[in-house]
């Protein structure tokens, strides 16, 4: 789609140097072009190549020996595109003079709000128009056709429906819209929006950068997505977050920042109008608007979940259905519930430490989102876009990462690989990697985890014997207990009941005994290493009752001492067992500590006087069973 005026174009980006600079864009396509696709990634095309679409490059016709290259395998020569495919919803902009239009991907056109098509006299060949004005915030249709006298309802040009034209009315006032749309420097978009992040916001991590520039092209094509990234900014006051958000909304897709909202007004700016939702002050909305405004998070990053809430009308209440689907960035001082933090990708911010101008550059953003504007037509629905995303799950797979943390990323590695700049974004998808290890690791259900792990390894160092099978079968741990520690550990009050839903939710057995409720489950070991396995806990103790000389070992200690004090108190309890072998001994360690660190353990109590060494293992000497 050709742009009406030249507002917006370039391949517009900073030289690092505070000076913005644009190139030129090669359009079009004639004998004098050549369209190819890379092969090998280790070529790299040059610079004034343009990347048209995902991984398809066009340069002039002499400027490489394209034929050698493809007989190399290192291009594919392809079949040159006469235009780009441009689909996607109507699309309000402002002109630099102040008039409201709306792009029409379908029309190949844009049309002025206000602009009414009579449905009498118009034919296929003629539309017949007339243009009423915007009065007090609101338009209406002609009362009558000039020509025909036709007093039916009309139709917007463009087949805008009436959502469409609130959205147009209201957009100048509720976001930052593009003034046109402008195909131009495509292939710099990455660069371009990374370039005014960093002008106007300074970071502590370089990586930080390429999150943040994913992050808000991915604002663009939500309508491709299935998972949206959240953002958590964390910050101090005048640690720069505000700026961030405000920063981020000149480049993101209808971006609305907001230092409070009211839910009602939450949902349906979201629903109506499909806003990125900015939040500048989390942590200074009341306790309604807090707990709304999760339920958007937790609601919004997964499309096709839906908020329902129940509105007053003439007839009462009547049930009322929202979609939540956005892309939402929070800025607090505080951290908020755990499953707000683990949906969320968290940015650190402090005080800027470069000078920062005191103003965004919002020429300089308008003529980006012209350009974003263009690539959201481009990607929407696009071959170019599933391509791209299919590609990013492969990736995902390779590297293990599952879960919440692929919902995160997926969009994120998706417009990197469209850009190019995967190997520029590896950094930050370390980070949110270890971001979500840590998140994880901190929560409540890892400390209740932390909790019960270290009451059951004490009770079964206290009660297991040699030669046993499993030594959680018969541990039993009463909700009084896991209270206890874990206000001992963690200073914040919990009761039995919270203990109830936790153990409900991590999936423990429970038994109801005459002095309370306990957790006495038959599985209780696998659990708990599966849970520390997932939660990055550690397989050991932090009891200072029990605390482990080194390793990881159910038992206790496996320090030298240690070892052959637990195996003593382990083996004068079972004073019954006739002969015991190093290999049983061994088993009750769960593999955890070597045969041979059990072998000598042994010997050394054999000469102390508690064991007796046999042909096949060990015996225990009657005279010493009485010392334990």
């Amino acid at each position: 789609m050709s742009s009406d005026s030249d507002v917006g174009g370039g391949n517009a980006h900073n030289d690092g140097q505070g000076n913005v600079v644009s190139e030129g864009y090669v359009g079009g396509n004639d004998n004098s072009v050549v369209e190819y696709r890379v092969l090998d990634s280790v070529f790299d095309p040059p610079e004034h190549h343009s990347n048209i679409r995902y991984n398809i490059y066009r340069g002039p016709v002499d400027d490489l020996s394209y034929e050698q290259l493809a007989g190399q395998q290192t291009i594919e020569i392809v079949e040159p595109t006469e235009t780009e495919e441009l689909i996607g919803p109507p699309e309000p902009i402002v002109t630099d003079e102040g008039l409201i239009r709306v792009a029409v991907p379908e029309e190949d056109r844009k049309v002025t709000l206000g602009e009414w098509v009579c449905p009498r006299c118009s034919t296929d060949g003629h539309k017949h128009t007339q243009q009423t004005e915007i009065e007090n915030g609101r338009i209406e249709e002609p009362e009558k056709c000039v020509s025909c006298e036709n007093r039916v309802p009309w139709d917007h040009a463009g087949g805008l429906d009436e959502s469409e034209v609130q959205a147009a009315l209201r957009a100048d006032d509720m976001w930052h819209t593009p003034s046109d749309m402008s195909d131009e420097g495509y292939s710099d978009i990455w660069v371009d929006v990374r370039s005014f992040i960093y002008d106007h916001w300074d970071a502590g991590e370089s990586e930080i950068y390429e999150g943040l520039t994913a992050f808000a092209l991915s604002t663009w094509v939500r309508p491709n997505l299935t998972f949206v990234p959240h953002l958590m900014l964390m910050g101090k006051t005048t640690g720069g977050k505000t700026r961030l958000l405000n920063t981020l909304a000149r480049v993101s897709y209808r971006a609305i920042v907001a230092a409070s909202a009211t839910p009602a007004s939450m949902f349906r700016m979201i629903d109506s109008y499909d806003v990125s939702y900015f939040v500048s002050e989390y942590h200074g909305l009341g306790p309604d608007e807090q707990r709304e405004l999760d339920n958007v998070v937790r609601a919004g990053q997964k499309k096709g979940e839906k908020i329902t809430r129940a509105e007053q009308s003439n007839n009462g209440f009547e049930p009322r259905t929202f979609d939540p689907f956005s892309h939402i960035a929070i800025a607090t001082q505080y951290t908020p519930a755990d499953d707000i933090v683990n949906r969320c990708i968290q940015v650190r911010s402090s005080p800027s430490h470069r000078d920062m101008p005191a103003t965004l550059d919002e020429q300089r953003a308008r003529q980006i989102r012209n350009r974003l504007l263009y690539a959201r037509y481009r990607l929407l629905d696009s071959d170019e876009w599933k391509t791209a995303e299919s590609e990013a799950y492969a990736y995902l797979d390779r590297n293990g990462i599952t879960g919440r943390t692929r919902e995160k990323l997926l969009s994120l590695v998706t417009v990197a690989i469209l850009w190019d700049k995967l190997d520029a974004f590896e950094p930050y998808v370390q980070t949110i990697r270890q971001q979500d290890k840590t998140a994880v690791a901190d929560s409540e259900d890892a400390r209740f985890i932390e909790v019960l792990r270290d009451l059951a390894l004490e009770q079964v160092a206290e009660t297991s014997y040699l030669g046993d099978g499993d030594p959680f079968v018969n541990a039993t741990i009463s909700y009084s207990e896991i209270v206890e520690r874990y206000e001992q550990v963690n200073g914040v009050e919990k009761s039995a009941s919270w203990v109830g839903h936790v153990r409900n939710r991590l999936d423990f057995e429970k038994k109801r005994k005459s002095n309370g409720s306990v957790i006495e489950d038959s599985e209780l070991g696998s659990k708990l290493r599966q849970h520390c396995q997932e939660h990055n806990l550690e397989w050991q103790s932090n009891s200072p009752i029990e605390q482990p000389d080194s390793g990881h070992n159910p038992k206790g200690s496996t320090g030298e001492t240690g070892l052959k004090d637990r195996l003593k108190s382990h083996v004068m309890r079972n004073h019954s067992m006739v002969e015991f072998t190093t290999t049983q001994a061994t088993n009750t360690f769960d593999g955890d500590v070597s045969k041979d660190q059990i072998k000598d353990a042994l010997m050394n109590l054999a000469e102390e006087g508690y064991l007796e060494q046999t042909e096949h293992g060990f015996t225990v000497t009657g005279n010493r069973t009485t010392d334990q």
